[in-house]
Formats: structure tokens, sequence, C-alpha cells
């Protein structure tokens, strides 16, 4: 991971979706981004700070989830989701909310599911809410980790 060597995002704020190579029960989710004693004020302060990360439900899936849980994709105002073939109408189900603590060694950070996933999901969100403080927002690794049956 090189300084600089990121998924930058204009603005502090943003949604990046990710086709997984299959689809898997989500189980965690690990952040990194470069180490603040390797960067200048603006470069740390483009660090994710506040996300959530948001699974494609299954168009059969009847479960009823809590209602804060559940959005339509539409919801998230991702630009350019029907080039992904889904439609608006596709539910999408909060994993986790969580915060990435630049500050905190190692920078690697991991972060659990909190609740067991009934169902696989190919197509995850990651929503970022909000940054350090900088115009745009680096994302250096992430990692989304599941396994393929329950």
């Amino acid at each position: 991971m090189g300084v600089g060597e990121c998924w930058r995002i204009s603005g502090g704020s943003g949604h990046v979706a990710i086709n997984l190579s299959e689809a898997v029960f989500i189980s965690h989710i690990t952040m990194d981004h470069a180490s603040p004693s390797l960067l200048s004020q603006e470069e740390t302060t483009s660090a994710p700070k506040s996300m959530a990360l948001w699974a494609l439900l299954p168009p059969a899936d009847d479960t009823e989830y809590e209602p804060n849980t559940i959005r339509l994709l539409k919801d998230l105002d991702i630009k350019n989701y029907s080039k992904n073939n889904l439609p608006v109408s596709s539910r999408l189900l909060q994993l986790i909310d969580f915060q990435y603590d630049i500050s905190k060694q190692p920078t690697r950070q991991t972060f659990q599911v909190p609740f067991h996933v009934h169902f696989s999901t190919q197509t995850v969100f990651l929503e970022i809410k909000s940054n350090e403080g900088s115009r745009t927002t680096c994302i250096y690794w992430l990692g989304i980790y599941g396994v393929d049956t329950i």
C-alpha cells in the first residue's frame, strides 16, 4: 500500500458498490488506511470515519427485519446502479454500522457483523457517511469476508 494509492472519492461521503466473485454469508469487513506517520495532515483527514455495510437481499426474501435496517437501492442514491442490472426496488439490509479510527494501531481494523445473516449475497454497498474532514475520501484497503454455507 503506497501513499496516495487509494480509491479516491470526491467529498466526505459516498457509496461504493462491490460485486463479490461468489455469493457468501457476510461475517465481517476489514478496512485499512495508510499510517498517519506517512501522511500529511490533509491526507490523514481523507480517512473514512463513519460507515455502514449494506447487502442486497434476495428477491424472494420475505423475512421481517427491523424497519431502520432496510432501504431500497434508490434510497442510497448510487449513481449508475442500473449498470449492475439491479432494479430500483431492490431491497438492502444494513449489516453493520461502524467507525474506522485512523489514529488506532494497527490501521487495519476488522468489524464483525453483529448478527447471523440468514442469506448469501454477491452484492454489497459500502456507505461512507463521513471522513476525518477532507474534501476527498480515500479507501486504501477493503476486505469483505464470509462463508459459502451455513
